[in-house]
């Protein structure tokens, strides 16, 4: 979710199809679809959340980007628990990652390195929160779908945030939403980058678990640097077997590679500010 080790402020977008910014976006989630009060607070509504369920008064400072301390007890347990409990798994390493080493950094660091080991980093500014969810501005250079952000673009540089890697399928009754309009679900213009780290141990694998190991996922995981051919087909036998190996031991203690998002960052950070909005006569 976000970069524990050097940048606390390095937060990823969530969810595959990259529809939340921040963990607190997900409290409607717990009210509107799972029926409990989210986190709401006492000072809002005293005693009433296992009663009231979603209807209990909601805290408006929490969602968004809001505060992540202070509201509920909730809340204040579900910050300690991601800041304080989840780390990755350091484990034995294998003798020579080095060959394995290489074939990643040729043709999968640009999008899973970085810190977290995936590109997807929030670079846009104030609140990003799409204007389907609670009619908060979209920020400047921001494209998005509904509440899907698809990419950011600063000072004529565009970073994407959604990568299609051909795992959509949507004729596959797995694709469509569960609700009353029984929608196609979001994917058809990719994906949001997932983190490697610790991956060994994440199966399944893929945004619907199409791949038990990770073996399974070169022959349906497109490279495209490598004009859209799968894995399995982009590279030798024995480079994918150099690569397994590498991706079985990504842990907390290996060394990062640079990817599309730092670059990115980097670069702006040389350029300053991105430019406002521009108005025009009658037209936002």
């Amino acid at each position: 979710m976000f970069n524990k080790g050097t940048n606390m402020s390095d937060q990823g977008l969530l969810n595959w199809s990259a529809v939340r910014g921040s963990n607190t976006d997900f409290n409607n989630n717990s009210r509107a679809v799972q029926g409990g009060c989210g986190f709401a607070s006492d000072e809002f509504d005293p005693g009433q959340c296992f009663v009231k369920g979603n209807t209990t008064l909601a805290n408006p400072a929490i969602y968004d980007h809001g505060i992540t301390q202070g509201g509920s007890e909730a809340l204040d347990a579900q910050t300690l628990w991601i800041f304080a409990a989840v780390r990755p798994l350091n484990q034995p390493q294998p003798s020579d990652v080095g060959p394995g080493r290489a074939v990643f950094a040729a043709n999968c660091a640009s999008c899973h390195g970085g810190a977290k080991w995936t590109k997807s980093e929030i670079f846009h500014r104030d609140n990003p929160a799409a204007v389907a969810q609670n009619g908060a501005p979209l920020d400047p250079g921001v494209a998005n779908m509904l509440n899907e952000f698809k990419s950011f673009t600063c000072n004529d540089l565009t970073i994407k945030y959604l990568e299609d890697v051909r795992t959509f399928d949507v004729t596959n009754p797995l694709e469509i939403r569960d609700n009353a309009t029984a929608s196609t679900a979001f994917g058809a213009d990719g994906f949001n980058v997932p983190s490697l780290l610790s991956i060994n141990y994440h199966a399944p694998y893929l945004h619907r678990g199409q791949a038990q190991t990770l073996e399974e996922v070169f022959p349906l995981h497109t490279l495209p640097a490598a004009g859209g051919q799968t894995i399995a087909a982009a590279l030798t036998a024995l480079e994918q077997a150099d690569l397994l190996v590498f991706l079985k031991s990504i842990d907390g203690t290996t060394a990062h590679f640079r990817s599309e998002g730092d670059e990115f960052r980097d670069f702006l950070r040389l350029q300053g500010t991105c430019p406002p909005r521009v108005m025009s006569f009658g037209m936002p």
